[in-house]
């Protein structure tokens, strides 16, 4: 009864796949490198500070080129950046190799625990990810191979449903979103082994999808 039962799905599965056209799938599994490393800095400075006071400060601690916003005024009591008075919050960001985001936050330790004029308290958050570029080279790489498996697929479905494979319809690329390994927040010099070495691959899956005409 159970092989019946799965006989009458697939036999359903496979005409709806006819009246709709073939669709076949193909995914790959790969671990990409981590080539940059995106800095997100919170700083506390003086109420008379300006942003471009703050982004001398981190350039002088080894930040390159950082984008530097004013998002808050604030007292004393505000958490996370605690100062002796009216502050201003500044947020800034900006993007390194992944191999030189050790040196970078080395400076930026130094500076969250030897503050400069008119900076009051600093935290950072690092995340490592694949640029778009290595996710491009990847997908490049292994799209031949997907394209082949989903070709296989197509024609095993073809011939399931009775049907003869027609044209190419479309080729749908839907690369899955990477997850950073790494993003620490606070002060980094107590954790151990954070800045070196950076996380050597990050998964991605890769998927494409064929879709042809089914010909009677």
């Amino acid at each position: 009864m159970r092989t019946l039962l799965f006989s009458l799905l697939f036999a359903s599965q496979c005409h709806a796949q006819a009246l709709s056209g073939i669709h076949a799938q193909a995914i790959r599994n790969v671990n990409i490198p981590a080539d940059e490393a995106s800095f997100n800095i919170s700083v506390a400075a003086k109420l008379d500070s300006t942003a471009k006071q703050v982004k001398e400060a981190l350039q002088n601690a080894g930040a390159p080129n950082p984008t530097v916003v004013a998002t808050s005024i604030g007292g004393q009591n505000r958490e996370p950046l605690l100062g002796g008075g009216p502050e201003i919050a500044y947020s800034a960001t900006f993007t390194v190799p992944a191999a030189s985001a050790g040196e970078v936050a080395r400076g930026l330790l130094n500076l969250s625990t030897h503050l400069t004029e008119p900076l009051t308290a600093l935290l950072l958050n690092v995340t490592y990810a694949a640029s778009e570029t290595k996710v491009a080279e990847v997908r490049q790489s292994v799209l031949p191979e997907l394209r082949e498996e989903a070709l296989k697929t197509a024609q095993g479905l073809a011939k399931a449903s009775g049907v003869t494979l027609g044209r190419l319809r479309a080729a749908n690329e839907n690369p899955a979103g990477g997850v950073y390994l790494a993003a620490r927040n606070g002060d980094f010099s107590s954790i151990t082994g954070f800045l070196s070495p950076f996380p050597i691959g990050i998964p991605y899956a890769i998927r494409l999808e064929l879709v042809f005409d089914a010909i009677p």
